[in-house]
């Protein structure tokens, strides 16, 4: 039997091939007809066109788009209850410094008791003296004792006042500043609901560790009276829980020294004074 055969081709005449030679070479012949073919139907269809494109576009597969991430909360997204808050907190010094674990824990805070505190963390701008919340809340950040400072913060009357300044951008008509005149004139009025409010939260400098301690609650504060002439903006607030708050100091400070309760006593200028 014979494995081999001879080309016809004139160019191969009188040479053996085998029959995997001339498979190869009928595949290659077959692929360059093909080609060939090809290009002439697309030379007969004219110039592929935008619509051409958009098509073949379409046809093509699409990725899949990842699933996007779930936005993480903030404080404005997010309703705090001020009863419980005050319940918790009402004069008591945080574990830790910094405006973070006054945010987390009034927040694990506001939680119903039987269920779990979330297992989130709700941003804010830490750089802004003030923290609103959805609901009528808000937190004012003060800082006292620091010499050193561009704003003097102050209680005054025996400590049932406190002045509070804003920030280098606010001004009178500014959103923030409208909600605070707002819920603070109705709080001097008794006009909100025990879950709103704004809480005060003051931490004093520590000279002997040259930096802020951790955030004492105040309490609550009503709306007293503002200077709009002044930058920043200045507020005199009233202590709303002031009773409530001699009272936690006696129970919890007798003999300490170095607290934010002795601001409260410190002799300040008459109201009258701060007012011209």
């Amino acid at each position: 039997m014979h494995t081999s055969s001879r080309r016809r081709s004139s160019r191969l005449a009188g040479k053996t091939v085998s029959y995997r030679e001339e498979l190869v070479s009928s595949v290659s012949l077959t692929n360059r007809n093909q080609k060939i073919r090809t290009k002439r139907e697309r030379e007969d269809s004219g110039p592929e066109t935008p619509m051409d494109v958009k098509v073949e576009q379409a046809n093509k597969p699409h990725p899949t788009k990842p699933q996007s991430l779930t936005s993480q909360p903030t404080a404005k997204s997010t309703v705090v209850n001020v009863s419980k808050i005050l319940e918790r907190y009402l004069g008591r010094k945080m574990d830790s410094s910094g405006k973070a674990p006054v945010v987390r824990e009034t927040v694990n805070a506001s939680q119903p008791k039987n269920e779990e505190c979330p297992g989130y963390f709700v941003s804010f701008n830490k750089y802004s003296g003030v923290c609103e919340w959805r609901n009528e809340a808000i937190f004012l950040w003060v800082n006292m004792g620091n010499k050193d400072s561009d704003v003097n913060n102050e209680f005054l009357e025996g400590g049932r006042l406190i002045t509070w300044f804003g920030g280098s951008r606010m001004h009178e008509q500014s959103p923030v500043m409208q909600r605070l005149l707002n819920i603070g004139k109705r709080a001097a009025r008794n006009d909100l609901s025990t879950n709103d409010g704004i809480i005060l939260w003051c931490r004093l400098f520590e000279s002997t560790k040259r930096g802020f301690g951790p955030y004492v609650c105040m309490g609550r504060v009503g709306y007293h009276s503002h200077f709009s002439n002044t930058h920043p903006l200045k507020f005199i607030w009233c202590l709303l829980d002031y009773d409530k708050l001699i009272s936690v100091h006696r129970e919890t400070c007798q003999g300490k020294s170095g607290t934010i309760f002795e601001q409260l006593s410190n002799t300040k200028p008459p109201i009258s004074n701060q007012l011209e």
